[in-house]
């Protein structure tokens, strides 16, 4: 009796196992003997009569693999093996469900359901529901922010050399002032008469143009001999260098040694040239008169020896005057503009910006410099146009022509010495680590200059600029 209930036990055992009713390990064949020993005979038996493995094989193709095939990869799926292109395909093998990437855009929001026919789970853990959904949400939240890029933490070299081109606009600072140039204009040159008529005629008429007082005090006499109440407004402009020299281009060699991860020093040497640009230097102002003589004459004839005589008659003069006439002015010619400098100062990196999109590092930093340029001698040559004066008058003072004949050109006159000035600045930019030894860098700021010592005395103001720059860096 007792060996009868054995072995209907063992009968409904195997039973249980081929039909997948004993627990989660597949393999509940018996292979081991009551005492514990394997029994290489029992499995080999179980194995051949249930014909697990095949089930298996077959359950595996047809319920995993198979849909993996059909599913992701006539998808179009490119990623990894834990890649898929929908959320209604299973999970590859081998793969947790955390590792799970979708590779469509923006992803699909959804659970994963783990309970297809004939999945077992081979990573010998329940699925994780909420690390997928996880993964697909944050998909379509980044999508649009985030690139799949490698940020590359590049430390900059210890010692670098350093190469720089850029332009400087000028803000403020004077070039020279209003007595810098000198007054090359004399009022009692500028002078024309005209006469007209004849005796015979009956009457001559003179006409006298000259610059006469602006505050209007008439002539007691000929301006020619008496020109001692001749007056003149003279306006000489400041002269800013932005509207005298274009903006200079500036070139820069220097290096640059790494104190820390975020502090450097270093120290360059620049040149920059500028051309200089005409400008209006002194402007002359003062009242044009118009003197007029009329003189008449009476014909007689000597009945003895029938001679012909003219008696002169002089009339009242007559003076027309137009006031506050710019009269005089010159155009100034500046020579060029070229400056050494020798600056050192410090430089403070910041943290990496836009390292989920950019593979190599994008740096921005602050600077301070000072240092010292050397700027060469500026010498001005005027030019001077005079007013025609008559062609002024009698068109009513429509006309402001110069005449070309009276222009004078007057030697150079230096205006500021070459000297040794301070400058200073502060920057700001970005610095791209192109590879981890050369970079390139964007930077702006401001730039100061101290005041220049003029000729006639006295000296400028400070020179203001904006640089934009563009620096280059090895390191070694």
């Amino acid at each position: 009796m007792r060996i009868a209930a054995l072995a209907l036990s063992a009968t409904l055992l195997s039973g249980c196992s081929w039909l997948g009713l004993g627990g989660a390990n597949h393999s509940g064949a018996p292979q081991y003997s009551q005492n514990g020993r394997y029994d290489a005979g029992a499995a080999a038996r179980y194995n051949a009569a249930s014909g697990y493995q095949g089930a298996y094989q077959n359950g595996y193709q047809n319920g995993y693999q198979a849909p993996y095939q059909a599913g992701a990869h006539q998808a179009g799926a490119r990623g990894g093996p834990c890649e898929i292109t929908s959320v209604s395909h299973p999970i590859p093998q081998g793969c947790r469900p955390e590792q799970v990437t979708i590779a469509l855009p923006g992803g699909s929001n959804g659970q994963y359901n783990a309970n297809y026919a004939g999945q077992p789970n081979y990573a010998g853990q329940q699925p994780s529901y909420n690390a997928y959904g996880s993964a697909v949400d944050d998909a379509q939240r980044n999508a649009s922010l985030t690139t799949n890029v490698g940020h590359n933490y590049w430390k900059r070299p210890k010692l670098r050399l350093t190469g720089s081109v850029g332009v400087e606009d000028s803000v403020s600072g004077d070039l020279y002032n209003e007595g810098a140039l000198g007054l090359i204009y004399d009022p009692t040159d500028h002078f024309e008469s005209t006469i007209s008529g004849s005796p015979a005629a009956g009457q001559v008429i003179l006409n006298e143009y000259y610059v006469a007082n602006p505050l209007g005090t008439p002539r007691a006499t000929n301006p020619r001999t008496s020109p001692d109440d001749t007056f003149l407004l003279v306006d000489a402009p400041t002269v800013n260098i932005g509207d005298a020299y274009t903006a200079p281009f500036v070139v820069a060699l220097g290096g640059e040694y790494q104190l820390s991860d975020r502090f450097s020093v270093f120290g360059n040497v620049s040149y920059s040239e500028q051309d200089a640009e005409d400008v209006v230097g002194v402007r002359y102002e003062g009242n044009l008169e118009n003197f007029q003589q009329i003189t008449e004459f009476t014909e007689m004839t000597d009945p003895m020896t029938n001679a012909v005589t003219f008696t002169p008659n002089l009339l009242p003069a007559t003076s027309s005057q137009f006031n506050n006439v710019t009269v005089a002015e010159t155009n100034v010619e500046l020579s060029d503009r070229r400056r050494t400098a020798l600056e050192v100062g410090g430089r403070y990196y910041f943290d990496d910006i836009f390292t989920k999109h950019l593979a190599r590092p994008l740096t921005p930093y602050v600077s301070a410099k000072v240092g010292a340029a050397y700027h060469n001698r500026l010498t001005a040559t005027q030019t001077l146009d005079r007013l025609f004066l008559q062609e002024f008058a009698t068109s009513d003072g429509q006309s402001v022509e110069y005449e070309d004949v009276l222009s004078v050109q007057a030697e150079p006159v230096e205006i500021l010495d070459d000297e040794w000035i301070a400058t200073g600045g502060l920057q700001v930019g970005a610095e791209w680590q192109i590879t981890p030894r050369t970079a390139l860098a964007f930077e702006t700021g401001i730039n100061i200059e101290g005041g220049r010592d003029q000729i006639n005395g006295g000296d400028t103001n400070d020179h203001i600029s904006v640089p934009l720059t563009l620096r280059g860096s090895f390191g070694f």
